[in-house]
């Protein structure tokens, strides 16, 4: 099982920073995924599903998301709904601070089946890669102002 935690301040309100969150056609923008759409409801809601490629190194792993968790403004929690040989839970939560917004993310993956080796090996760089996007997601909703 691998764990992660990171987080970064944006310069925008609640309101804003969760709007583009909650926005899958932005998601192959800042994230190591493509091809992200939804696939369950029109908008990203409680029960909301979306597919998509994810790419971690030389993987590319389809897998189908469902939204666990949902509070306009606050928070958004995917889980895998697929069945495969990765499991992956992701939690953002969103906090005003100072005239803008923590974001922080949380996540965890379990590995099993053919994939069970590699995670030792992708651990150290998944927590480095969900930072990585967080910045990325900061660079690209600010520059929307």
């Amino acid at each position: 099982m691998v764990d992660y935690k990171s987080d970064v301040h944006i310069d925008l309100p609640p309101e804003k920073v969760f709007a583009a969150l909650a926005n899958p056609s932005m998601y192959d923008q800042w994230t190591d995924m493509s091809n992200t759409r939804l696939v369950k409801g029109q908008e990203i809601q409680l029960g909301s599903q979306l597919e998509t490629v994810i790419h971690m190194g030389p993987m590319e792993l389809p897998l189908t998301f469902e939204a666990v968790g949902f509070e306009p403004n606050k928070k958004l929690t995917w889980k895998t709904a697929s069945n495969g040989d990765m499991q992956w839970e992701a939690e953002y939560m969103l906090e005003p601070q100072d005239g803008g917004t923590r974001v922080t993310t949380t996540g965890q993956l379990r590995f099993s089946g053919q994939l069970a080796g590699a995670e030792a090996e992708v651990a150290g760089e998944i927590g480095e890669a969900e930072g990585q996007e967080l910045v990325r997601f900061k660079k690209l909703v600010e520059s929307r102002k």
